[in-house]
Formats: structure tokens, C-alpha cells, sequence
């Protein structure tokens, strides 16, 4: 059969050609720099096997800045969190040397899984996009890790605080010995501890989320009980609930959730504490 234009005259050899050039880049064969910028990812796959443990091992790339910096590439190692830089040519890739937080994976495999994972990143020569399946090869062009593109998950996870806005416009870790937790529920209602009192909320998202820059979030009037606290733990609680209300934008990097206000500036800093 000819292939035709809606003129309906022959496209010829050539035609055909730049065609299916056409087709099979909008299938998402190959990769390059403008398929992985802005995108995340979640790894199903690592050497061959299948990923262990609950918590997702995850990669989120950014766009590279206008001065030709090379790009920042971040994410999560199910136990510690990590950043680096990223470059891409045509389907070559090249990543790290990656920065990682220091908290111990108590599980040996998961352990184990970290440092290959880590490894396999930085090692990784070409990587490739077909539909929501990345892959990644390494020189020899072996497979060594497969990924499947990911959504931000904020809703029905367990997020435990770990530094909150003074007030003064600067956020400090939170109070030895004190637990401050939030969980949002997918009806639009969020709770937890403000490290004395329980509190709770509603919160609403919205539309649209960037990988990168993150998305809008709006959280309503805090109501708490009323149980006296020592008074850094109750300064805490009423710097915590203020800074939920201050709240504009939401972003999810690696293990942590942030939670800013229209200035930029950081309210709250969360790292996922169910597994």
C-alpha cells in the first residue's frame, strides 16, 4: 500500500523514510536529553532481579540551567536519599559522582541493594525510553536496571517531620525526642501529631504537578487538642501548625516531602517513615 498525504499524493522513498523516523521517535525508541529531562522514574528491575523491600527506589531528572551547567538528577535509595549531576548525548548517558544522606539501611539486602543500585547508576553508558519503560545499559550494553515512570505518591503514606520554619524565616530540626507526623488521606483531609497535641485539617491539591518544581497545595485552619506541652515542644507545635498553613507548593525529592510558601521560602521537611 502507498503511504499517502491528506493531498493524497505518493510520499516516495523518502517520505516513507522520514516517516517512520517520525514514528518511531514519537514511540519513544532510543533517548535522548529532552526525554529524560523532567521525568520520573521508579526501578522495578536491578541486575536482572526484582527490587526488594517496600519503600521505591526512584530517580527524578531535572533540566539542565541556562549557564550549561550540567543537570541535577536526584532521588531515593528506599533508605537514604541522593543527588548529582546528569548529562545526556543522543542515547548516552553519564551520571553522578552522587551525594547521599547517611542514614543505615537496617536490612542487610536492602543494604545491599542500595550500594549496587548507586553503583549501577553511575556506571550506566546509554539508556533508552519506550513508552513508560526506562532502561539502562552499561558499556558493554548489557541491561542493568529497568524503571517504569512514576507518580508523586503524597496521599496514604506516612511522613514524619524532621525540621520546621522558627518564624523567623528560617527552619530548624525538630525537638529531641519529639515526633511530629502528618498523613494525607485521599478525601482531602490530613492528621497527625504536632509532637504534643493531635491535629487535623483539610488540605486541597492542585491539577497539575511538576517532577521538578512540584505542585500547589492549600491547607485550611489547623484544629488541635488542647494538651499542655513543655514550652520548646509547645513552641514547636504552634511554629509546626503555622507553617502548615503557610503552606503554597508540595514537592516529593527521594525519601522527604517539602512544603514551601509562595516565597519559596521552606515550611516543613518530611522524610517517608513507613517503610
Amino acid at each position: 500500500m502507498t503511504t499517502t498525504t491528506d493531498s493524497r499524493r505518493p510520499l516516495g522513498w523518502i517520505g516513507v523514510i522520514g516517516a517512520l523516523a517520525l514514528l518511531l521517535a514519537a514511540c519513544g525508541g532510543g533517548g535522548d536529553g529532552a526525554s529524560l529531562a523532567k521525568t520520573a522514574w521508579n526501578l522495578t528491575e536491578l541486575g536482572g532481579s526484582e527490587v526488594v523491600g517496600v519503600a521505591p527506589l526512584t530517580i527524578v531528572y531535572g533540566e539542565a540551567s541556562e549557564d550549561g551547567a550540567r543537570a541535577e538528577a536526584f532521588g531515593s535509595t528506599a533508605c537514604n536519599s541522593f543527588n548529582g549531576p546528569y548529562s545526556t548525548e543522543g542515547d548516552s548517558i553519564s551520571m553522578g559522582p552522587f551525594i547521599t544522606t547517611l542514614a543505615g539501611c537496617v536490612n542487610p539486602p536492602l543494604q545491599a541493594q542500595e550500594g549496587k543500585y548507586l553503583i549501577t547508576l553511575e556506571t550506566a553508558a546509554n539508556f533508552s525510553v519506550s513508552g513508560d519503560t526506562l532502561e539502562l545499559s552499561n558499556e558493554a550494553g548489557d541491561t542493568t536496571a529497568r524503571f517504569e515512570q512514576a507518580e508523586p505518591v503524597l496521599t496514604l503514606t506516612n511522613w514524619e517531620a524532621i525540621s520546621i520554619n522558627n518564624g523567623d524565616g528560617g527552619a530548624q530540626s525538630v525537638v529531641q525526642g519529639t515526633s511530629v507526623t502528618i498523613k494525607f488521606q485521599e478525601i482531602g483531609l490530613l492528621s497527625g501529631s504536632g509532637g504534643c497535641n493531635t491535629y487535623s485539617s483539610a488540605f486541597r491539591l492542585g491539577d497539575e504537578y511538576d517532577v521538578v518544581d512540584g505542585g500547589s497545595i492549600q491547607v485550611a485552619g489547623v484544629a488541635s487538642t488542647r494538651k499542655a506541652c513543655d514550652e520548646p515542644i509547645d513552641e514547636q507545635e504552634a511554629n509546626y501548625y503555622t507553617a502548615l498553613e503557610s503552606a503554597s507548593t508540595w514537592i516529593i525529592r527521594g525519601l522527604n516531602l517539602e512544603l514551601r510558601d509562595a516565597s519559596g521560602a521552606l515550611q516543613v521537611q518530611y522524610v517517608r517513615s513507613d517503610g
